[in-house]
């Protein structure tokens, strides 16, 4: 059994041909391959205006040797600093919306339902405006508490222990936004409800969590280190691939503690196993 096949194929009772093609992550990712290039453009092209709004905000704030003097007064044990220097990041918040039409888009990509990516993308984006600009908020709080409280305690030189219990965190943190936008488009539930299951999740399921997420950010560090190739994937194909890895395997969690059980006398044709 492999990470991408995950927890599914086993002994026992089979699976169906049709549940055996949805779990096929490879064979996904080849099939929709131009039309996640058309939504990572559109997703894109919907967050320049806040690319604009950070650059508006962070040149005057950290340009002019600003920066360096905010990451010195950080170094002496400033942390309030911290706040400055993310503030040019506050626009994103605005990006919920758009983040949750593609959300909708790659989960349909792992389920492989068919989607109309163009009003699918607008319509999910329009629906769920106000769930996801305040989970960005609240996300983006506990980002800059937790930067601030990590360097406090590294600052501090904090013991390993309590190191490697924020670096837990810190990986939860990085896990559940994939979590939470799945089920702002997914499920009619309070937004609280929503942060305690992301948790939940991220928490139960931490090494799977990890794997995916090392994944990704080699895929995102090696872009980088090869001469910058990341500036020109992002607008390419890097963001909604990212999503669709992320929620490949977020969204099977989901699907299996969240979701109605089918009813385990329809008449399927099965595969079975040895």
């Amino acid at each position: 059994m492999g990470f991408f096949s995950p927890g599914y194929l086993k002994e026992g009772k089979g699976i169906s041909k049709e549940q055996a093609e949805k779990r096929n992550y490879f064979g996904t990712l080849f099939d929709k391959f131009f039309d996640m290039i058309k939504i990572n453009a559109l997703y894109f092209a919907c967050n320049i205006p806040m690319l604009i709004l950070c650059a508006l905000i962070g040149i005057p704030l950290l340009g002019g040797g600003n920066f360096t003097f905010y990451l010195e007064q950080i170094t002496k044990g400033n942390i309030i600093m911290v706040f400055w220097v993310m503030l040019p990041l506050f626009p994103f918040v605005l990006s919920g919306p758009f983040t949750a039409g593609l959300t909708y888009i790659t989960r349909n990509f792992v389920k492989r339902e068919h989607s109309f990516l163009f009003s699918d993308y607008w319509e999910h984006s329009k629906k769920n405006i106000k769930q996801s600009i305040i989970a960005n908020i609240i996300l983006y709080v506990m980002y800059m508490l937790y930067i601030s409280v990590t360097l406090f305690y590294f600052l501090k030189a904090a013991n390993v222990i309590l190191m490697a219990l924020l670096l837990v965190l810190g990986i939860v943190l990085l896990v559940i936004p994939f979590y939470i936008y799945l089920m702002i488009v997914s499920f009619d539930i309070k937004l609280k409800d929503i942060f305690k299951n992301a948790w939940i999740f991220a928490l139960a399921k931490l090494p799977q969590n990890l794997f995916f997420l090392i994944i990704v950010l080699a895929v995102h560090i090696a872009l980088v280190r090869l001469y910058g190739l990341w500036i020109l994937f992002i607008p390419l194909i890097l963001i909604v691939w990212t999503s669709y890895t992320m929620n490949y395997y977020a969204w099977h969690i989901i699907n299996k503690n969240m979701m109605p059980k089918e009813d385990e006398d329809e008449n399927k044709e099965e595969v079975l196993t040895d």
